[in-house]
């Protein structure tokens, strides 16, 4: 059996499941994954959602392709992406003192 085994690896080595607490186990901060809406779509393709900004209505449509738009294949605003990050994790904090 090794050190490992029943646990879960973090980037600090293996650890009790029971001390892991919340964790999300894979988040991207900025991105840019233009190619993808560039490749699945254009002629003899599907069809790209119109260009227009992201919104709750196309979420039954990404669901299943996220990059039908356009807009929903990029973060490349820093300060959207601290905003973003700031209210994570005011949310954290709150959720954690309940």
């Amino acid at each position: 059996m090794t050190d490992a085994q029943g646990k879960v690896m973090t980037v600090l080595g293996p650890i009790e499941p029971d001390a892991l607490g919340t964790t999300l186990i894979h988040e991207h901060i900025l991105f840019d994954l233009s190619v993808y809406h560039r490749q699945r779509f254009g002629p003899g393709k599907a069809e790209p959602l119109p260009d227009e900004p992201l919104r709750i209505e196309h979420l039954h449509i990404l669901r299943n392709n996220v990059a039908r738009l356009h807009d929903n294949v990029f973060q490349k605003d820093l300060a959207a992406a601290e905003a973003e990050l700031w209210r994570f994790q005011a949310l954290a904090a709150a959720a954690s003192s309940r």
